[in-house]
C-alpha cells in the first residue's frame, strides 16, 4: 500500500471513530435527527471504502431506526428497519 493510500485509509478510519461518537451522544438523535442520519450515512459509505463490515453495519441501521422513531417518522423507521433486518 502507498503512502497516500495508507494516509486516506487512516484518515477514513479516524473520521469513523469521530461519527461513532457523534451518533453515539444521543443528543443529536432529537435535537438534529437529520444531521444524525448523514452521519450514519456517511459512516455507512466509509465501511464500506475501507472494505469492514462486521456487526457495524446493522448497528448503523439500527441507530437510523431509533433515530426516525424518536422523531416519529414512521416512513424512513420502515426503511431502516428493513435494512437493519437485511443486514
Amino acid at each position: 500500500m502507498t503512502d497516500s493510500r495508507r494516509k486516506a485509509s487512516d484518515d477514513r478510519l479516524r473520521r469513523l471513530v469521530q461519527l461513532e461518537e457523534e451518533i453515539g451522544d444521543g443528543v443529536g438523535i432529537v435535537a438534529t435527527p437529520l444531521a444524525c442520519l448523514k452521519k450514519a450515512r456517511e459512516m455507512l459509505r466509509l465501511l464500506d471504502e475501507e472494505r469492514l463490515g462486521g456487526s457495524t453495519v446493522p448497528r448503523m441501521y439500527y441507530d437510523a431506526l431509533q433515530v426516525a422513531i424518536a422523531n416519529v417518522d414512521q416512513a424512513r423507521a420502515k426503511v431502516f428497519a428493513e435494512r437493519w433486518y437485511a443486514s
